[in-house]
């Protein structure tokens, strides 16, 4: 009986000491053995709160682990931490994404109010400019800049004025009236269309591996002083996120005050 007990007296001990021993302990049905069932029980209970703990540490929050009980405040408390570790790493990551969608959109404002300055004496290459540098700048593929003009009838057109495909200009339908089609249709709404579903062969998106229909549809209307000048129409491969849309309707302002401005100096020189 003593030498049992003197064991089971050593490894507590050293499990006070935050040892915990690799040996098992007999078990069996009389009380020596019911000592060393519950030891053995509570020694794999604490490797498994050790292994939980290293988990964390490496940032795994879905890995197994169970309580010894109800009542076990520390593995309890642990799943607890787990939680509010879990909490605080989605927020932090929300933190993240958020800050660097904003950083993208104030580098973007940044870069095309830049080429909005560079360009305002040359209506076409400012309008070529602007496509191809907004289909870049999004990881479009395709894209088309339409601006509403009056036509031989005095009735209102919208003409394309620049496109970009795959750092190659694309030809598109150059003129359309105003409620025709889907670019025809934002200019008399006034409210950007955003499309996950395109109708079939609406446009087609070619690349070195073949073509492709996109997998997204954006339209947004160029408002300045509350008149719609113009459509700025992008294609992609990929979805757009919330953010990149609300960048395109946030300087869309911009380009249509520059656009209409470079129109008038154009109108201007002829003039002249």
């Amino acid at each position: 009986i003593f030498n049992p007990i003197k064991k089971y007296r050593n490894t507590i001990s050293s499990m006070g000491r935050g040892i915990l021993p690799e040996e098992k302990f007999r078990e069996g049905t009389d009380e020596l053995g019911r000592i060393g069932s519950a030891l053995n029980s509570l020694i794999q209970g604490l490797k498994n709160l050790t292994t939980f703990s290293e988990e964390m540490g490496k940032g795994n929050f879905k890995s197994d682990f169970k309580p010894l009980s109800d009542g076990d405040t520390l593995g309890n408390s642990l799943i607890q931490l787990r939680e509010n570790l879990r909490t605080a790493t989605i927020e932090e990551e929300k933190r993240k994404r958020e800050d660097e969608r904003r950083n993208w959109s104030n580098h973007g404002i940044a870069r095309f109010s830049e080429i909005l300055r560079e360009h305002t004496d040359d209506l076409d290459k400012l309008a070529s400019k602007l496509i191809s540098e907004l289909v870049k700048y999004l990881g479009a593929q395709v894209g088309g800049l339409f601006l509403i003009r009056s036509g031989d009838n005095g009735e209102k057109e919208i003409v394309l004025v620049a496109s970009y495909a795959y750092d190659r200009v694309k030809h598109l339908q150059k003129t359309i009236q105003v409620g025709e089609g889907l670019v025809g249709r934002c200019v008399q709404e006034g409210n950007t269309i955003f499309l996950t579903d395109i109708p079939e062969d609406y446009i087609r998106i070619k690349s070195g591996l073949g073509e492709d229909n996109p997998r997204c549809l954006l339209i947004v209307p160029l408002r300045l002083n509350e008149e719609i000048t113009g459509v700025i129409e992008i294609a992609t491969l990929e979805v757009f996120e919330e953010f990149q849309i609300e960048f395109i309707e946030r300087i869309g302002t911009s380009i249509a005050s520059s656009i209409s401005a470079a129109f008038a100096e154009e109108l201007k020189n002829t003039r002249t």
